[in-house]
């Protein structure tokens, strides 16, 4: 941010403070013949980004694709997986044996590693590239292989699932959400579906 910008807004001096005080979005607050665009800095300042990262896409309910993205054809025994990006987090997207959408933290529960890095398709389970973990579609872990010799005392493989990530659809779109506190889907859609009725969608 300028020091130009800073000097328009009589508002605290720190970065952080000055994106998240009220003052600094008043002007696109007013009736439309009033309102004013956003400050030029909110699409170059990093400080921005890095807000906007985390009070939104982390804890909003974001469009990652269509469900139909990942529809497995019934004479194909691998389905689609989906990897997306939502804030600071890599998050796959599949169907489970059932057909009902699953999503997950992209990270294996033993070293962490990013299970895929694209979209691709999965067997009945979802493998680890580094030591081979293997994760049915539920996220259950259900393979540690050469884990058993390690001397692990207590080890239960019911303990060390994928981490789940909220999904849902609204019409011809898929949603993830990252925070277990934001209100479901079709809470927080409000009146929009009822406003997009007549586009079918």
């Amino acid at each position: 941010m300028s020091s130009a910008d800073r000097d328009r807004h009589p508002i605290p001096v720190s970065v952080e403070s000055y994106w998240t005080h009220n003052d600094s979005w008043a002007g696109t607050r007013t009736s439309i013949d009033q309102a004013s665009a956003l400050d030029a800095a909110c699409y170059v300042d990093p400080a921005f980004f890095e807000l906007e990262r985390q009070h939104v896409f982390e804890t909003s309910w974001v469009c990652v694709g269509v469900p139909s993205e990942l529809d497995a054809d019934p004479t194909d025994p691998r389905r689609p997986m989906a990897v997306r990006q939502v804030g600071s987090q890599s998050v796959i997207i599949v169907r489970n044996n059932d057909g009902e959408l699953r999503a997950f933290l992209n990270a294996c529960r033993h070293r962490g590693t990013e299970l895929a890095e694209s979209d691709c398709t999965v067997a009945k389970t979802i493998r680890c590239p580094y030591h081979r973990w293997g994760y049915d579609l539920d996220g259950a872990l259900i393979a540690t292989p050469r884990f058993d010799e390690a001397g692990v005392d207590g080890f239960d493989r019911a303990d060390f699932g994928l981490k789940p990530v909220r999904v849902d659809t609204w019409g011809c779109l898929l949603f993830v959400c990252l925070s277990p506190d934001t209100m479901p889907l079709t809470e927080w859609l409000g009146d929009l579906p009822d406003r997009m009725a007549s586009y079918r969608l």
